[in-house]
């Protein structure tokens, strides 16, 4: 049988390994497309929490406020993904409150009363707008929380920093690092048949079997 031959036979009868090769790539491509993070871009903003109606009328209001304020800066950072902060901010975006809650990240900065927002996405845009509604909510959200009855917010709220613009990261779509996992994990396979059937295979181990056993003395091969 000729070369040829060989060939075709060793790729027809490797035809379930070349399956299971394009199986295994494609489950080893969808681990690594999930270490990926698919929300590369970041957008942040951040909020003053000040004193209100009552810091304007005496300096111990004021004082009382601040330290009011400063106490409750971690409440208002839990706040911001909250349901009710969120539920709106979902519907305005397509998109859903957990899926928010992964993306979105409200800490307070030590030794002040602000609030620094961040949100991840796919996209700068995407970030922007996100950092944007979860910002202007999170405001309306804690005026709202410290508003009693018909008398002012005790407190105000206010943008220091707009949200920002990211550079654009590039990362492969979901789901193609699978596709070429499995493609890779294929032609490995093919290409072993192919060179089984060729006999470089043989070649080469019998090449690698004198390297490392033939003796310079000429001593039997044990």
């Amino acid at each position: 049988m000729g070369n040829g031959g060989r060939i075709r036979r060793s790729v027809r009868g490797a035809r379930w390994v070349v399956a299971v090769g394009i199986v295994l790539g494609a489950v080893l491509g969808l681990f690594a497309d999930l270490q990926i993070d698919h929300t590369p871009v970041s957008s942040t903003s951040q909020l003053l929490v000040s004193d209100g109606a009552l810091g304007q009328s005496s300096s111990d209001a004021a004082s009382t406020v601040d330290q009011y304020v400063s106490a409750r800066m971690a409440t208002y950072a839990e706040l911001a993904t909250d349901n009710t902060v969120l539920a709106p901010v979902a519907a305005q975006l397509d998109t859903t409150v957990p899926a928010l809650q992964e993306v979105v990240r409200v800490t307070p900065v030590d030794g002040t009363t602000m609030l620094s927002i961040a949100a991840r996405a796919a996209t700068p845009a995407e970030a922007t707008a996100d950092d944007a509604a979860v910002t202007s909510a999170l405001a309306t959200a804690i005026t709202g929380a410290e508003t009693f009855g018909s008398d002012p917010s005790l407190v105000t709220v206010s943008v220091t920093s707009p949200p920002s613009t990211p550079d654009p990261v590039s990362v492969p779509p979901l789901g193609l690092v699978s596709v070429a996992g499995a493609l890779a994990g294929g032609l490995v396979v093919l290409l072993g048949a192919v060179l089984w059937g060729s006999g470089v295979l043989q070649r080469l181990g019998r090449r690698v079997d004198d390297l490392v056993f033939d003796d310079p003395a000429q001593t039997i091969r044990p």
